[in-house]
């Protein structure tokens, strides 16, 4: 079928990460009754208006972009009466809004909104490096006209008040390599009567409410009006302050997603047996032409073309990623200048605090560093994994100086350099109790990926 292709013959439309950029326009309700169409696929479903709760829809999205629900939920309502009534998204901080409606579910049941749409809202997170931070997580408190308190390598992009007093502000920093202009972070909050806290659109991400963000002033909530014999309990006014809201695609938010539901992939059994802290990545990648019998149309649809994907599951102390993009701290560098599948050593150095429960630099040492599968960085190795064989201190060697050292422990300025040795033998898993699991598929059978990878098989 592929001949002498191999898979890198194929063209990717997946980005190979389980946490990657997302286009809530590319969601939408399938009509009522009916399943998602080719290429897209099921992440939750609502009843339809037709009164008995019978016929539902499903919320359908991209093969390559689709949330995943354990990470999404239903917010902006209020049980039994109105909903949202506004075109503002009703998410929380750190979330997205996907799709807006009528009809949502609460605690596995159906519910309306009498007037007005819920927001499904799913949780984000940066990729890579944190791009932005309040400076000193808060602690940092300078002069407002020098608009300093930035790090090395940071640009100054709003501030707030917060535990700075009245003379003084927090500022909000970016890395010089965000585009300030296409971030368009700003402040906003709702009006007298009511106050309600400001909303972001559905472009943009909410960065949480600030005293004194940006010097924009609190909405002043006035004592409920009858209060007769509360003394001393008699409840005052509250100050509401503004939302910081600033553009998803500039800040690289990310939402978890999989191409498919990993419960339809491997057996139940094995399932069981992965932890919590799982570690799920995936490709997938289409060739149009269908191996150039066929003009290119343009539809990168899976089930109509050829197609190779995989998909890697496993416990965190036997997958682990090097790979920056995915968020990794590790950098690695001096990688073979000539792809090869023999064994082959590298160096990398963790350029972020490696004892810090955001950092990923300890899981390589999780379990055994010769059983755990790696995710490469491009251009490191023929291919996106390979086994690590060893990771061992060289103990004569500083970081290169072009290397980012980033948030390490105070006093630590030059962190260990590591020797890794990688190679292709995969062999190892089938040799011993692994919980890791593995799926690779690839065909050019119209109706494959329907019929075998998303339909439950076992």
């Amino acid at each position: 079928m592929l001949g002498d292709k191999g898979l890198d013959y194929f063209g990717g439309v997946g980005s190979g990460s389980d946490w990657d950029t997302f286009t809530a326009s590319g969601c939408q309700f399938s009509d009522c009754g009916k399943a998602c169409g080719p290429g897209m696929q099921k992440v939750t479903d609502v009843r339809c208006a037709d009164g008995s709760g019978k016929l539902r829809k499903d919320l359908c999205c991209p093969l390559d972009g689709s949330p995943d629900p354990d990470f999404c939920t239903w917010r902006g309502y209020n049980l039994g009466v109105s909903c949202n009534t506004n075109s503002d998204s009703q998410c929380n901080t750190d979330e997205v809004l996907v799709v807006k409606d009528k009809y949502y579910t609460f605690n596995g049941g159906d519910a309306a909104c009498s007037r007005g749409k819920a927001s499904y809202c799913c949780k984000t997170e940066e990729v890579g490096e944190k791009l932005c931070n309040w400076a000193g997580d808060g602690s940092v408190c300078v002069n407002f006209n020098t608009k300093d308190g930035c790090e090395a390598g940071q640009k100054w992009v709003t501030w707030r008040q917060g535990n700075c007093g009245r003379t003084k502000v927090n500022p909000y920093c970016c890395s010089s390599s965000v585009d300030i202009d296409k971030l368009a972070c700003h402040w906003t909050i709702g009006g007298r009567p009511n106050c309600a806290p400001g909303q972001c659109s559905g472009s943009e991400v909410k960065l949480g409410t600030h005293e004194g963000g940006g010097g924009t002033l609190p909405c002043i909530l006035p004592p409920p009006a009858f209060q007769k014999g509360c003394s001393p309990e008699c409840v005052g006014s509250t100050e509401v302050q503004p939302t910081l809201c600033c553009n998803i695609d500039a800040l690289k938010v990310s939402v978890k997603k999989l191409p498919v539901p990993v419960a339809n992939l491997f057996f139940p059994e094995d399932l069981k047996n992965l932890p919590p802290d799982s570690v799920t990545d995936f490709a997938l990648m289409t060739d149009n032409t269908m191996g150039g019998r066929q003009q290119d149309k343009g539809n990168s649809d899976p089930n109509s073309n050829s197609f190779a994907w995989y998909l890697i599951d496993g416990p965190a102390n036997e997958v682990t990623t090097l790979d920056k993009r995915q968020g990794s701290g590790w950098e690695v560098y001096d990688c073979d200048t000539e792809l090869h599948e023999e064994r082959q050593t590298a160096r990398m150095v963790c350029t972020d605090d490696r004892d810090s429960s955001d950092s990923n630099c300890h899981h390589i040492f999780l379990g055994e560093v010769p059983a755990t599968v790696i995710r490469m960085p491009a251009g490191c190795g023929p291919g996106k994994y390979a086994m690590a064989v060893s990771v061992e201190p060289v103990y004569d060697e500083l970081p290169p100086p072009h290397i980012n050292i980033r948030n390490v422990r105070r006093g630590v300025k030059n962190p260990p350099v590591y020797k890794l040795t990688f190679d292709y033998d995969f062999s190892i898993l089938q040799k011993r109790d692994s919980k890791a699991l593995i799926r690779i598929d690839y065909s050019d059978n119209p109706g494959y990926w329907s019929a075998v990878v998303c339909e439950f098989s076992f």
